[in-house]
């Protein structure tokens, strides 16, 4: 009889086990085992290397539209010399974990898929895109970079892209770009006010540090250039209604 039990439970034990993917309530998805490194959240938040087990885990804002925009392959007209990558679990749970802590203001549903490369041309580049498409690289995922910062960079340029030049120039004003000769802008303010040197390179990648960190981190931004933090906080009404 005992040993009937324990076939019993081993067997309604497996079976439970087989079933639970499946099984997951109204809102959640089926993470799967897998090895997770160590990373930083969207709000600076420590979250350390681990094995996960396998579980229902809660979705993430916009999961149900981003799920299915994370895609294999290369996005059209792309590099040929960049080599493209398999989604790991633990990359998809992470890419879907920092889209969720974005704003609705970035989260733009014209994006049509974000790829999986290797590799950036420019070994700089954890992420780019082609204004349609988001393409992610290997070293998006180390601890070096905050991923949805990453992201909120590349979501940042199609939000400069729908600005019109009247706020353009507003923002450059605010940051403090000289115009030197036609479309070419120098930078104005210390050194010190930007969030990372690529920043420097134009006020489109400045506005697109910027935006990204006024959600996730506003209290850094707020110490690190108080006036560009001002300007992304009275623009905020603006684009949530584009």
């Amino acid at each position: 009889m005992r040993v009937c039990f324990l076939l019993f439970v081993g067997f309604f034990s497996i079976f439970a086990n087989a079933a639970s993917p499946n099984g997951c309530g109204k809102g959640q998805h089926w993470v799967k085992p897998h090895p997770r490194r160590a990373y930083y959240r969207g709000d600076g938040t420590y979250v350390r290397a681990t094995d996960v087990t396998g579980h229902c885990h809660a979705n993430p804002p916009g999961y149900d539209v981003w799920n299915n925009k994370l895609m294999t392959g290369r996005p059209l007209s792309w590099h040929k010399e960049e080599k493209t990558a398999t989604w790991t679990d633990e990359e998809r749970e992470r890419i879907l974990e920092a889209l969720g802590d974005l704003p609705a203001a970035l989260k733009d549903e014209g994006i049509d898929g974000i790829y999986r490369l290797m590799r950036a041309i420019d070994p700089a580049n954890p992420a780019s895109n082609n204004f349609n498409s988001i393409v992610v690289y290997d070293s998006a995922f180390n601890k070096d970079y905050n991923l949805a910062h990453v992201l909120g960079h590349e979501l940042s340029h199609r939000l400069y892209g729908s600005l019109s030049e009247r706020e353009k120039d507003s923002f450059r004003i605010s940051g403090k770009w000289r115009l030197t000769k036609p479309k070419t802008y120098e930078v104005g303010r210390p050194k010190n006010e930007f969030l990372r040197p690529n920043g420097m390179l134009s006020p489109e990648e400045d506005f697109c540090d910027i935006v990204p960190t006024y959600f996730l981190q506003p209290e850094k931004l707020k110490s690190l250039s108080p006036r560009v933090f001002n300007w992304v906080n009275n623009h905020i009404k603006l684009w949530s209604l584009k």
